[in-house]
């Protein structure tokens, strides 16, 4: 079982100074949801980068030549902590940035990120007249 997402688009830039801050803060996420690590959790707990703990939850980061993370892309089907750790990050998360999504069930949303909070906006299919 489980809510299969599949990952559209996104554009998540962390500035290399904000990654250990935004590591420190996924690593405080509630631990109910560390069901959902790809790892086990005392893996997730020693991982000493913030693409190294990202992986543990199932993202691969995309990097530039001096270390800022300029995107992440999901490497696993099933959704499991996405709201959780994104929001934790998000006073890290540079302004603009977002990761949009497609549930199994058709919905489609997305996350951005302004003023250090993440914003939920939910896609309507709308028909012309």
């Amino acid at each position: 079982m489980g809510y299969y997402i599949t990952q559209l688009d996104s554009k998540i830039f962390i500035s290399n100074e904000n990654k250990s801050k935004a590591l420190q803060a996924i690593k405080t996420v509630n631990r109910r949801h560390y069901d959902w690590l790809v790892n086990n959790y005392e893996t997730f707990l020693n991982a000493q980068s913030l693409e190294g703990g990202l992986l543990d939850w199932g993202y691969i980061s995309e990097y530039d030549v001096i270390g800022n993370i300029i995107n992440v892309q999901i490497d696993k089907e099933k959704m499991g902590g996405e709201e959780e750790i994104f929001k934790a990050m998000s006073p890290f998360i540079e302004d603009g940035s977002y990761i949009e999504y497609r549930g199994d069930d058709g919905k489609q949303w997305k996350w951005i990120f302004e003023k250090g909070k993440m914003i939920e906006k939910v896609a309507r299919l709308v028909y012309d007249d």
